[in-house]
């Protein structure tokens, strides 16, 4: 593709700041914005992966922390960790309820990473606990993971 196609279809709001860091030379512009995404696609399967550990580990520190396996549901009501989100969680719950499939494993899964950093809130956190920490992964352990889940390393 030319760099004016490029241009008009990825914008030049997006392509400005690869033709400052290139001298405003196109093919070098173009060369930048093609080793970002490079970039981006070798860090999309570690951030999927940690964001996965990560939701993982807040949801153990919940179920511990509220004494309850479907802590989600049950603090989505008035004064609860999740009464905000309480139409969200219901519809969520309802859809898995009607399919048959409903658990926690598929409600953990559903929320998008914005729901889980929600939690981090003042008055969340407060709620909460004040300590997710002890079921966050320990540096070590996210390496170990990582390595093992590389594509290289998993075979069917």
């Amino acid at each position: 593709m030319k760099y004016d196609e490029c241009l008009q279809v990825l914008s030049p709001a997006r392509l400005n700041k690869y033709a400052q860091a290139s001298g405003n030379e196109k093919a070098k512009t173009l060369r930048l914005y093609q080793y970002n995404i490079k970039l981006s696609q070798r860090f999309y399967g570690v951030i999927g992966m940690f964001e996965i550990m990560l939701c993982n580990a807040i949801n153990a520190h919940y179920k511990q922390y509220f004494n309850d396996d479907n802590w989600i549901i049950n603090q989505a009501r008035p004064n609860g960790l999740l009464e905000q989100e309480a139409s969200e969680i219901v519809r969520i719950q309802r859809t898995y309820t009607n399919m048959g499939v409903y658990n926690n494993d598929k409600m953990v899964a559903s929320f998008t990473f914005g729901f889980w950093t929600y939690l981090f809130t003042r008055r969340n956190y407060r709620i909460g606990g004040k300590n997710t920490s002890s079921n966050i992964p320990q540096q070590s352990a996210w390496f170990k993971a990582n390595r093992h889940l590389q594509p290289t390393n998993c075979h069917p």
